[in-house]
Order: structure tokens, then sequence, then C-alpha cells
């Protein structure tokens, strides 16, 4: 039986889900900005690692994904 969440880690988990989206859509930005201009690979790890959290943390709020 899958662990219910208390009210308490639904807003903990939503109130990280709302930072890691706004850092991923500046990672996004910056990338477009200086892609072609310097070494993105960092950049693109950055991305790549905040797309699973977000997915991560939202499977936990809903985990019928």
């Amino acid at each position: 039986m899958p662990h219910q969440l208390t009210f308490y880690e639904v807003l903990k988990i939503n109130e990280l889900l709302a930072f890691q989206t706004t850092s991923l859509v500046k990672s996004k930005l910056f990338f477009e900005t200086v892609k072609g201009k310097t070494n993105t690979r960092l950049l693109e790890r950055d991305i790549d690692l905040s797309t699973q959290e977000i997915k991560n943390l939202r499977s936990l709020l809903c985990p019928v994904y």
C-alpha cells in the first residue's frame, strides 16, 4: 500500500517543484543565450538533472504517471 502524504509533505513538495521549475526555466534561457558561444555541457547536465528531479517530485504527488 502506497504511503499517504501529509498536507505538510504535499506543501513542501509543491514548494520544491516551484523552485526547481523556476531554476530549470532560467537554465534553459541562459543555455539558449550562450549556445554556440561556449561549452554548454555543464548547462545541459544541469537542465537534465533539474528535469529529472521535477519528474521525481511530481511522481510523489501523483504516482500514476
